[in-house]
C-alpha cells in the first residue's frame, strides 16, 4: 500500500515542482527585465 501511495505522490508532486520551477524562472526573468528598463532610463 505504501508503495502505491508513494508512486501516486511522486506523480502528483512532479508536475507541481515543474510548475513551481517555471514560475520561479518567470519571476526571475521579470525581475531582470525590470532592472534593465530601470538601468536604461
Amino acid at each position: 500500500m505504501s508503495a502505491t501511495m508513494a508512486t501516486a505522490d511522486s506523480g502528483a508532486v512532479k508536475p507541481l515542482q515543474n510548475a513551481m520551477k517555471m514560475a520561479k524562472d518567470a519571476i526571475q526573468l521579470e525581475g531582470e527585465n525590470k532592472h534593465k528598463v530601470v538601468s536604461y532610463t
